[in-house]
């Protein structure tokens, strides 16, 4: 809901309207993925009752739905690039914006997106050290792929802030 939701915002704010098809499918699979999980009903543990908890899930879900808009701009740019580099532009060219309009949004989230999940990452460590005892008391199978995707991210956030990336190298780097 929250990929939706920031897609809604990005396209009242900056209308993209060709940026729905390449991040909405992503909304979609993550709802039906959560939806697959069991537990449905079950009431909170008392170790999620945390305002820490609250915080790490919302800047979590924030920067990630920034990285989903990233990773769709990402794609969109590896598109038009190839319709330009054939010289033979086919029907996404004229629905697609200009690759310096999509740099430059793909640099936006990206200088949201991480911030955001560097802090919903921070938030839950704070939380694990109230509710576990331990900064790093994190399950692997769910802490692993997200650090991973953090670090890939910021290796891409700091070669887009020091100019060492951009247009189509980026573009993969966030895809």
């Amino acid at each position: 809901w929250v990929m939706g939701l920031t897609y809604l915002f990005v396209e009242f704010r900056y209308k993209i309207p060709s940026l729905g098809p390449f991040v909405m499918p992503l909304a979609l699979l993550s709802i039906t993925y959560s939806k697959l999980i069991p537990g449905q009903g079950t009431p909170l543990s008392p170790l999620v009752q945390n305002i820490w908890f609250l915080i790490h899930v919302v800047f979590a879900f924030l920067g990630i739905a920034a990285f989903a808009l990233t990773f769709g701009v990402g794609i969109m740019y590896i598109i038009q690039d190839g319709q330009l580099k054939s010289r033979r532009p086919g029907g996404f060219y004229y629905r697609l914006p200009s690759l310096e309009i999509l740099d430059t949004f793909s640099y936006k989230t990206l200088t949201w997106g991480f911030p955001l999940l560097t802090m919903g990452i921070l938030a839950g460590s704070i939380w694990a050290q109230s509710a576990k005892g331990s900064f790093l008391g994190w399950d692997p199978l769910k802490s692993w792929p997200l650090l991973v995707g953090w670090a890939i991210y910021g290796i891409l956030f700091i070669g887009r802030i020091r100019g060492w990336w951009r247009g189509r190298k980026a573009a993969r780097w966030s895809i």
